[in-house]
């Protein structure tokens, strides 16, 4: 057994992790398969985020048991952390690997198995057409609805110079484009002694001599200093494609989750990224259904998206997530505010004192309220599937529009691009500002830079010539 595949669901750490488990074990001797193969291992990368989440593991790790039953499944990630003997049981799974020791995974797996690198080994193959590097894990936050801090641990860094290493021998690979990866890549470098933050690691990023861009995961807007927000619109090496978690922006909703921020404070941020970049994609995560949302409140976030410069949404229909405060027993009938409240007084007081952890004038956590004790009944109120799913719907289709709108601006212009996957007549592109592109012309190689322009925005497809 030396052919090996991975399968992964939920957040671009995951991705992160995942390469570098494609890396090692092809270095010593492993073949990497794009899709599972009988009496193949199989390493399942899981995400516990929500319900659906979970749902989603467990039905590709019995189908896979099914179709591959000589294979072995290696399952890991957030769910196996949270549940690993419920995934134990599942047919075909050979270990369960936690969180914590999901580093070793490579090494553990070739101390069991033994490989010895055959003679004719092909040679590597590329596990993404990009590479992407995790630079900090865990997260010191408490938010209500997030299980994320209990399975994945407090906030921890990569050193820089080792981060800043690590990058540039990704460029000297050929890759041209880095996907910067963390949990919580906002409160980077707040764990390493002496102090770094995420503006020295770009700045650091900047410096390297080596041509290749730079794209972030997810931001968290309440740490977004105007210091760093100013390198992210002038850097030559950042994409402009900017994700942040905004969840939501009604105060008191705000307010109920933890998030200790402010729909002006939301609005400033995106104004100031929209503006420093005309043309970045601007795109945010959405919670809807969080208990006691009301018709009001959803109408309020409908609202501020609407009238926002955002690009594109990815929406979520609350999911209660036991060990979390929203996802405590009681909490949706009541008894849960006190519950809430302790969860976010033990992770913010390292976060308060650290520098530029809010965003112009929020002073986040100094706005925050740790007294949600006294919080009325209706912000503890479970919200209907129904409705939950009609005001995901609504919003979903805002998005749609809106990415649409933001797509049909750039026809008939030309934009830089990475090739994902080459095709028959040209290949698929992702562009600097996050446009997924089928692009004709030439069959460039994977990973390859190119220019790009575009044709058509179509209602879910955009057409595009490589130039």
């Amino acid at each position: 057994m030396t052919s090996f595949s991975i399968q992964n669901f939920g957040c671009r750490v995951n991705q992160a992790e995942a390469f570098e488990w494609a890396a090692v074990l092809q270095e010593n001797g492993w073949i990497l398969t794009e899709h599972p193969e009988d009496g193949g291992m199989i390493i399942v990368n899981t995400c516990t985020l929500t319900a659906r989440a979970d749902r989603d593991v467990r039905k590709f790790i019995r189908r896979a048991g099914r179709e591959y039953p000589g294979s072995k499944l290696v399952v890991t990630g957030c769910l196996a952390e949270r549940s690993p003997a419920t995934l134990a049981r599942l047919p075909g799974v050979w270990k369960v690997v936690p969180n914590r020791d999901k580093a070793r995974l490579p090494a553990a797996i070739m101390e069991a198995i033994g490989v010895v690198t055959p003679a004719d080994a092909p040679g590597p193959s590329r596990f993404r057409a990009r590479a992407f590097l995790k630079v900090q894990d865990g997260c010191d936050r408490a938010c209500a609805f997030c299980i994320i801090p209990e399975v994945r641990g407090r906030s921890v860094s990569v050193a820089l110079a080792p981060a800043v290493g690590r990058a540039r021998r990704l460029a000297g690979q050929g890759y041209a484009e880095i996907v910067l990866t963390g949990i919580h890549l906002c409160s980077y470098g707040w764990d390493l002694a002496p102090r770094a933050s995420l503006l020295e690691l770009l700045q650091a990023l900047d410096a390297a001599p080596e041509p290749f861009a730079v794209r972030l995961s997810s931001l968290d807007p309440r740490l977004m200093p105007a210091p760093l927000v100013d390198h992210l619109v002038s850097s030559p090496k950042i994409r402009p494609h900017f994700h942040l978690s905004l969840q939501h922006a009604a105060p008191r909703r705000l307010e109920a989750m933890g998030r200790a921020s402010t729909p002006a404070g939301y609005q400033s941020l995106l104004d100031r990224l929209g503006r420093g970049r005309s043309e970045a994609a601007l795109g945010a995560d959405l919670i809807v259904g969080f208990p006691g949302e009301t018709e009001n409140e959803f109408d309020f976030l409908v609202d501020f998206v609407e009238k926002s410069p955002l690009t594109y949404l990815h929406v979520f229909a609350y999911s209660p997530r036991p060990g979390t405060a929203a996802g405590a027993p009681g909490y949706a009938r009541g008894s849960g505010s006190a519950v809430l409240g302790r969860a976010l007084n033990t992770r913010t007081s390292a976060a308060a004192g650290a520098p530029g952890f809010a965003w112009g004038s929020d002073s986040a956590l100094d706005q925050a309220s740790n007294t949600w004790s006294s919080a009325p009944a209706e912000r503890r109120l479970a919200v209907d599937s129904s409705i939950k799913a009609r005001r995901a719907a609504r919003l979903r289709a805002i998005g749609s529009r809106k990415d649409h709108e933001f797509r049909t601006r750039f026809q008939g212009r030309e934009l830089d691009g990475i090739v994902i996957q080459p095709a028959a007549a040209g290949a698929e592109i992702l562009t600097s500002n996050g446009i997924a592109v089928t692009g004709a012309g030439c069959a460039p190689a994977r990973g390859e830079a190119v220019r790009v322009r575009i044709i058509e925005a179509g209602d879910r497809r955009t057409r595009g010539e490589i130039i």
